[in-house]
């Protein structure tokens, strides 16, 4: 797995994201972070390729101030402590983003704080595409069904239960998937 999501390995993959609406469409292709570890049962799959792809940035960027295997390290396991939701599209997302720059010039420096807001904001990009494309779903079978749309109060209270439905759903998967492996 190490081998078929390295940087060199997966431009293809990468070439079809650039936008949070199309890690929806390719999100079931790809394994999470957290699935790596609970069913595969292989945290430090999990962490190599979290690794691999910071290096390959790094090496992408070469700012003037880098960062140490230290830090790389530490930021590789808060990622997939506190991100184990994010799939490797998303990773892949992320990276490239970061390599063209729209996360701001990098010249001179990089470390595991703005990695880590990087994938805090990719995920709420995210889940907001993920939210339009439902809304946009609903509004077609309501018109078909004559029914009208919802207020922007719903829509609000919508949003925000359907963020925590998302993150609730994807950690009870990965459990049960863990519990049955075990």
């Amino acid at each position: 797995m190490l081998k078929i999501y390295s940087p060199a390995s997966i431009k293809a993959l990468t070439k079809r994201l650039n936008s949070a609406n199309d890690l929806i469409k390719v999100e079931n292709n790809t394994p999470s972070l957290g699935y790596i570890c609970k069913v595969l049962k292989n945290e430090q799959l999990a962490l190599a390729l979290v690794k691999l792809h910071i290096i390959d940035l790094l090496d992408f960027i070469n700012p003037a101030r880098s960062m140490s295997i230290e830090q790389v390290e530490q930021t590789a396991e808060l990622l997939v402590s506190d991100y184990s939701y994010l799939k490797i599209a998303d990773l892949l997302l992320v990276f490239k983003k970061a390599k063209k720059g729209e996360f701001g010039q990098l010249y001179e420096g990089i470390d595991g704080m703005k990695i880590l807001q990087w994938f805090a904001q990719t995920w709420d990009d995210r889940l907001e595409a993920a939210e339009i494309n439902s809304q946009n779903e609903a509004n077609k079978i309501r018109a078909a069904m004559g029914v009208s749309e919802r207020s922007n109060k719903d829509a609000a209270s919508f949003r925000s239960a359907f963020h925590d439905s998302m993150i609730r759903q994807h950690k009870e998967k990965t459990e049960e998937e863990g519990a049955k492996n075990e």
